[in-house]
């Protein structure tokens, strides 16, 4: 999208990162990750030493906003009960550590948060798109 159209959609100017769709978030960052590689084209292994990487300090980013310090990432005020204060988390043993992560990472969803009312009703399943049935009779199927 271009600066304008991503300002009013409500990230500011100018534009914040959107992140928020997953597939194109990490593509884009694979991108961006792989342009200061210096390399146009990269071959499997130098790829998966960069892939490692990200993931390495997505984690390291994500352990950081459990602990309340992260610059990029930070815990939404319903999962709150999922920090921790950065003593108190670097005084326990790495299993310790481990373990609390692992409970973070393996939480449920939490799908409470209502959309505007102008896009619930843009949403609501009384105005969901209908869509044919996908599935076909054996004899229209022209398999020989």
């Amino acid at each position: 999208m271009t600066a304008d159209i991503r300002a009013m959609s409500g990230l500011g100017w100018p534009p914040a990162v959107y992140d928020q769709n997953p597939n194109e978030c990490m593509n884009s960052v694979l991108k961006r990750e792989k342009e200061a590689y210096g390399k146009k084209d990269l071959t499997i292994p130098e790829f998966a030493r960069l892939l490692e990487r990200i993931i390495k300090r997505q984690r390291n980013e994500e352990e950081l906003a459990l602990i309340g310090v992260g610059d990029h990432l930070h815990l939404d005020p319903e999962y709150k009960s999922y920090g921790i204060e950065e003593t108190v988390f670097y005084r326990k043993s790495v299993d310790q550590r481990n373990a609390f992560l692992k409970r973070f990472q393996q939480a449920d969803v939490n799908v409470t948060k209502e959309l505007p009312g102008d896009l619930q009703s843009t949403f609501s399943e009384a105005n969901a798109p209908t869509f044919p049935s996908l599935s076909v009779l054996l004899q229209n199927m022209h398999v020989i």
